[in-house]
């Protein structure tokens, strides 16, 4: 423990003074290109937010009060769950494959497989199982606080039928557990398939500014979809989440006080629910031949 603590004083120091003598006061110059992020476990994360590190959204990480976007070190909370798993750019999402076993997995524990990246989307038909649906989801913090807590919402659309899944949660300031998003995705595979279809693979993709949960596994994962650039889902969740912002919350944030979370989850569910109904088929699109 003395060992990190002396690390991260000299680091303080070391950039304090970089800072005074290069600027002689003057605004920060802007950086070019992005720095890499480093991945500490639980102890050193704790430490650094005590020695002056700030959580930033945009980052997605631990970054230096006050010149932390331009400057100094990143540092990324390493999940409990993915300890083997190297930490890209952005958060990768895998998920959980539906199977005849799926129904009861819901409280079973987390394992540790490794994720599995998928080949690009071709379109018109993106996978030979007419049954296989994809996914896109993204975990965005709303813009208004609730109480002292920030809210987080999942968004899920199915790419062929937009059909739109929400759920909403709470931390207190941090991005939502795994383990809530990772159940997100669950439900979506078992809504899947009690419609008679599957849950094939989950779309990633390379930057942007969502933050996408580190999903551990049940039973299997299902793929990691790579949209190429300019293809017409590549922010279809991300729309779909500006869309709800738009239609919803903006009507909720009017009022001086907010509901409460289960009051919350209750208007989106039905704003959810109304909007699917009003799509082309109430349903993900079903299989040639029915069932």
């Amino acid at each position: 423990m003395s060992l990190v603590v002396f690390e991260l004083t000299i680091a303080l120091l070391t950039l304090g003074v970089v800072v005074v003598v290069g600027t002689n006061g003057r605004p920060l110059p802007s950086r070019a290109t992005p720095r890499r992020r480093r991945v500490v476990g639980r102890r050193r994360y704790a430490l650094a937010r005590r020695c002056g590190f700030r959580y930033s959204y945009q980052r997605d990480a631990l970054v230096l009060r006050g010149v932390g976007q331009r400057w100094g070190p990143v540092l990324r909370l390493r999940e409990e769950h993915a300890a083997d798993v190297p930490a890209p750019a952005d958060r990768a999402v895998a998920g959980h494959r539906s199977s005849p076993a799926a129904a009861g997995a819901a409280t079973a524990p987390l394992g540790r497989r490794p994720l599995a990246l998928a080949g690009p989307l071709t379109l018109p038909e993106h996978t030979r199982d007419e049954r296989a649906r994809s996914v896109d989801v993204v975990c965005i913090p709303l813009p208004r606080p609730h109480r002292t807590q920030r809210l987080w919402q999942l968004t899920a659309v199915e790419l062929d039928s937009r059909f739109v899944w929400v759920e909403l949660t709470r931390t207190r300031g941090e991005p939502p557990q795994p383990r809530l998003a990772a159940r997100f995705v669950r439900d979506i595979g078992r809504d899947l398939e009690a419609r008679g279809l599957r849950l094939d693979a989950i779309v990633v993709r390379s930057g942007g500014a969502q933050r996408w949960p580190q999903l551990g596994t049940v039973d299997g994962s299902v793929r990691l979809q790579r949209l190429p650039p300019g293809n017409q889902h590549e922010r279809l969740a991300a729309n779909m989440h500006a869309r709800i912002l738009r239609s919803f919350w903006h009507d909720v944030f009017a009022r001086e006080q907010l509901d409460s979370l289960d009051a919350l989850r209750s208007g989106l569910g039905e704003w959810a629910r109304r909007r699917n109904a009003k799509t082309l088929t109430a349903e993900p699109p079903q299989p040639v031949g029915g069932g």
